[in-house]
């Protein structure tokens, strides 16, 4: 099973979800919902390169925006992993967003932005707080993958400035003729 999973080619702008057990991780899923219910992942990150999901570069917000394999951040962690596949990008569409997505790389994660989206949780999910935040210099997660896609002229049904991971995923999840679920929501 290891060996199938570290053979999963994953291909550049591949969008992955990631679902963690930590308090913070709960608390994303509680108070970072899109327009519905408690969200199933907490998580989101870019695919950078073609090939293996252990040798292929994905980059994500972490404490730091940086570039590593979704299998060394990943494997062996109580955290499970999705990936979903967009089917309707030009070469050249992915190119800007795998451009805008590294320049993003070791800038300083945006602690400030989860607590305007957690204060914005409170008035019923409109964009009052974040607008607080509106800056490319801290990014999140789902900041990084919105503003990457929208580099392409690409959203998820909402302003990059206001996505969340539960935004994205609902829209990969609702969306299947622009987004294929290529890996299932599980440990790696």
């Amino acid at each position: 099973m290891e060996n199938d999973i570290k053979n999963f080619i994953v291909k550049p702008c591949d969008i992955f979800f990631t679902r963690g057990k930590t308090f913070l991780s709960t608390a994303i899923r509680i108070f970072g919902v899109g327009d519905d219910h408690k969200a199933k992942i907490n998580h989101v990150g870019i695919v950078i390169e073609e090939g293996p999901i252990n040798k292929a570069n994905a980059i994500e917000a972490l404490t730091k925006v940086r570039k590593h394999t979704i299998f060394d951040q990943y494997h062996n962690t109580s955290d499970k992993v999705c990936i979903f596949r967009p089917l309707n990008l030009t070469q050249d569409e992915s190119n800007k967003i795998i451009e805008k997505a590294l320049s993003y790389e070791n800038y300083k994660y945006g602690y400030l932005k989860l607590v305007t989206h957690f204060l914005d949780f409170f008035t019923g999910g409109n964009y009052i707080f974040r607008r607080l935040t509106n800056s490319d210099n801290y990014p999140i997660c789902s900041w990084v993958v919105a503003h990457s896609y929208k580099a392409a002229n690409k959203n998820f049904g909402c302003d990059a400035c206001k996505a969340n991971p539960d935004h994205i995923w609902d829209f990969c999840t609702n969306n299947p003729d622009k987004y294929s679920n290529v890996f299932q929501l599980q440990r790696i």
